[in-house]
């Protein structure tokens, strides 16, 4: 793990949790690092100095280079002149994008009412169109983090729905989790709710059958998670089944 002031003994056992990851995003400018590559998928270094106002070479340097040895990101190194430099989210990284989309999520509601969200028209561009897919026999949506489907071509104003499940789903994930807890715990025994957290996968939201899917979970790869929802804000959950 990268030093840091806050990766020492007396810093971690007040609050081993919370400590440990204290000690891994602790500093001014990490949440916003691991924000803008997971939003953007793959950032260079003099993106990352554009983007993070007030940050210095050799700081936005010490950062990115925590970030790697803490498992978070993945640098790779170009042979070109002159050379190229790229950083994305390691799998390990990317299992702590949940987490970034409900802080985004709390300070837009907490902390910053009423802000209108820059990044909405790049989410909703041409790259993130409604396609349909094979394996699924249903037209789906990419969006933040979630897959939406549907049997039949969505209206035109699906957008402005796929914007409210989201946020619905992405504040009662706790919640969700819990739901699903008896029978993971079952199948895989000492599970803890992080641990579900990080190992879930990208979720489809099957929104005209009331489904929630889990095709990527990485506990194994012989299981499908589903479970059913009966109301837009994900608190009214019925019949978690473990498939295959």
């Amino acid at each position: 793990m990268a030093d840091n002031k806050f990766n020492n003994e007396k810093t971690i056992a007040r609050c081993v949790p919370m400590g440990r990851l204290q000690s891994v995003i602790g500093g001014k400018w990490k949440i916003l690092i691991l924000w803008y590559v997971s939003f953007y998928k793959i950032q260079r270094f003099g993106e990352l100095m554009r983007r993070l106002d007030g940050i210095t070479q050799s700081t936005l340097t010490k950062q990115l280079r925590e970030l790697e040895s803490d498992g978070f990101l993945h640098r790779e190194i170009y042979k070109e002149i002159p050379p190229k430099v790229e950083y994305s989210l390691t799998g390990f990284g990317k299992s702590f994008i949940p987490v970034l989309q409900t802080m985004m999520a709390w300070s837009e509601t907490y902390l910053c009412p009423g802000w209108k969200n820059p990044y909405e028209p790049e989410l909703m561009k041409e790259d993130h169109a409604v396609k349909f897919d094979e394996d699924l026999q249903q037209f789906v949506y990419d969006y933040n983090g979630l897959i939406f489907a549907w049997d039949d071509q969505p209206e035109d104003d699906h957008q402005d729905m796929v914007k409210r499940l989201a946020e619905h789903y992405n504040a009662h994930l706790d919640a969700i989790i819990g739901f699903m807890m008896p029978a993971l715990k079952e199948l895989y025994s000492d599970i803890t709710a992080e641990h579900v957290k990080a190992n879930l996968g990208k979720p489809v939201i099957d929104y005209d059958n009331g489904r929630v899917i889990y095709m990527e979970q990485t506990f194994d790869s012989d299981h499908i998670f589903t479970f059913e929802f009966l109301d837009d804000e994900f608190e009214d959950l019925r019949y978690f089944s473990i498939d295959g």
